[in-house]
């Protein structure tokens, strides 16, 4: 049996709507927050702080890195 992989996402943009969206996402979920990118990237680091993510200034080597099965703009 193949085992399932978990699917992952990540935030482009670290608004408010991304704090909500975050603070959602963080619970017991079968998928991951794995990123925050954001132009200003302690506001990134904010919001990854609190959800375990990694922060980024650079969505295409967000993109790269972390292969997210999803994105959240």
């Amino acid at each position: 049996m193949i085992a399932p992989v978990q699917p992952t996402f990540v935030l482009i943009g670290a608004g408010q709507i991304s704090r909500t969206y975050a603070r959602a996402f963080s619970g017991n979920l079968p998928f991951r927050l794995t990123g925050v990118a954001d132009i200003d990237k302690s506001s990134a680091e904010k919001i990854a702080a609190v959800t375990g993510a990694s922060a980024w200034d650079d969505i295409e080597s967000m993109c790269v890195e972390l292969r997210p099965t999803a994105a959240i703009i």
